[in-house]
């Protein structure tokens, strides 16, 4: 095991109530620990790549990194931490967009990348992955075997945190969210136990873990179902770039496509680009067709009527899919360490007036900050007939047939300087969207929304969901050790 070589010095740092001392690491955590765990200081370079994260905004502060190589190494550091009163968070990919990150001082981050495996059962059909695993990693891997499953379209992000939070994506019109696939997982609570959670082991907590999950323990493997690959895992992606001046006709498109409802092989994005292919703003869609690229022309065509300015398509398998698409978006959304802040709704409908307002200040927002802030309205529509066949009352997550489109407003940036004034800008797109969903109540996905800007029952729903979940958390949780992406009992 590694450890810092400067053991020997008094290097103190505040927990949550007191002190720690790296004395106090050495003699009460690193011997629980295994061989293959490593302990990283502010002042190791270890320290630096583990606390690389997808924004700098609401960035949480650690002392300490335990980057762990087994479940008993998760188990030991949250022991020690609970113990020592220190304040601890599980890290993956490090995507957590939420404002109650900046709440998280002085803490230890266990570093879940070393637990990165798949296995994969060919009698039960079935692949379990580690806490640390990310979405490309789990892409391959069941790719690979000749399987698929629905997987978020950002592939450097955690697979088990995308899971707790309900976990959609493209392939979803077939195979439902990411927790409807879920067979079981292993998880730390916050006494410093680990369970195997299933329906039969806990029905509550497993109810709760599935949309909101990442309230009540770390999960540090999950094992789901897989299923064998349409079209031998070939995918047809297009990407089109279209004028401002025929946003109107895109929406109907997307409009007519999904109230049919949406082909189940079919998912949709559409994004405003500062600088498009023409030298200024456009909009750019994606349309990615999980099947046989035959299957997709009716489809497609309803978009080349509309005299696209650009146009490429391609054939391209499962694994290669997150890098392939909308323009390298995910490229970029894959490097660390740039300031991002993003609000986000979902949506019933595209209305056009809500939309036109949202990109008539957008353009005028490029205009004034474009050289310094890259903005982006990132709208995703996805096939909803494998999410609705499950029972809304049988997960946390809230808003099956009732989140057919999600609108993201996104900010990227590199100084500091510009936190505030994008932070009020994007605040005030998103009030005035809100008014502009369909929908009579606002309805947030937990795992895009901004933690304590939204209220539980953004997230979770507005018939009594909130209140089973504070329930089941007063039980596993009483303390609050899982509180860093929401604090759930402050709705108490």
């Amino acid at each position: 095991m590694y450890f810092s070589t400067l053991l020997a010095t008094a290097y103190a740092f505040t927990a949550v109530s007191g002190h720690f001392m790296k004395r106090q690491v050495e003699a009460g955590l690193i011997p629980l620990l295994s061989s293959n765990a490593s302990i990283y200081y502010p002042m190791d370079s270890g320290f630096t790549v583990s606390s690389e994260r997808f924004t700098e905004l609401n960035r949480p502060d650690f002392q300490l990194v335990v980057h762990v190589a087994s479940e008993d190494d998760v188990v030991a550091t949250v022991q020690f931490a609970t113990a020592n009163n220190i304040t601890f968070l599980a890290k993956s990919g490090g995507h957590g967009l939420s404002t109650s990150l900046s709440r998280v001082r002085n803490a230890i981050m266990i570093d879940m990348r070393g637990l990165n495996y798949a296995r994969y059962d060919n009698a039960t059909s079935q692949v379990t992955v580690g806490g640390g695993i990310t979405t490309g990693e789990m892409i391959n891997a069941t790719h690979a075997v000749g399987k698929e499953i629905t997987a978020g379209s950002c592939p450097c992000t955690g697979v088990l945190g995308v899971t707790m939070g309900g976990g959609v994506g493209r392939l979803m019109g077939r195979h439902g969210l990411i927790i409807d696939n879920l067979v079981e997982m292993r998880y730390v609570l916050a006494n410093g136990t680990a369970i195997t959670l299933n329906n039969q082991t806990d029905p509550e907590l497993w109810w709760g873990v599935r949309g909101a999950g990442q309230n009540f323990g770390i999960a540090t493997s999950a094992t789901y179902q897989v299923y064998d690959q349409v079209n031998n895992g070939m995918h047809y992606a297009v990407d089109m770039e279209f004028s401002m001046s025929q946003l109107h006709d895109a929406l109907d498109v997307i409009n007519a496509q999904a109230d049919e409802p949406l082909d189940e092989n079919l998912a949709l994005f559409l994004v405003t680009v500062p600088v498009g292919s023409t030298g200024g703003p456009v909009i750019a869609v994606n349309f990615v067709y999980s099947g046989p690229q035959a299957d997709a022309e009716g489809l497609l065509q309803d978009w080349l009527d509309l005299n696209p300015i650009s146009f490429s398509d391609r054939v391209v398998s499962w694994d290669s899919l997150p890098w392939r698409v909308q323009a390298g978006l995910n490229s970029e959304l894959c490097t660390p360490n740039k300031y991002r802040n993003s609000y986000s709704l979902a949506m019933d409908t595209y209305n056009h007036e809500g939309i036109q307002r949202l990109f008539d200040n957008w353009e005028r927002f490029v205009e004034s900050y474009g050289a310094n802030v890259t903005m982006n309205f990132i709208f995703e529509t996805f096939p909803q007939q494998a999410v609705v066949a499950v029972d809304v009352d049988s997960t946390a997550y809230r808003w099956r047939g009732q989140s057919k489109h999600f609108g993201i407003f996104q900010a990227t940036y590199t100084d500091g300087r510009f936190s505030t004034l994008v932070d009020d800008w994007l605040m005030e797109q998103e009030k005035i969207f809100n008014n502009y969903t369909g929908y009579d109540e606002k309805h947030v996905y937990y795992n895009y929304g901004k933690g304590t800007y939204n209220t539980a029952e953004d997230s979770w729903g507005y018939e009594g969901q909130v209140q089973r979940l504070i329930q089941l958390k007063r039980r596993v949780d009483p303390e609050g050790r899982f509180d860093g992406f929401r604090q759930l009992l402050d709705y108490a």
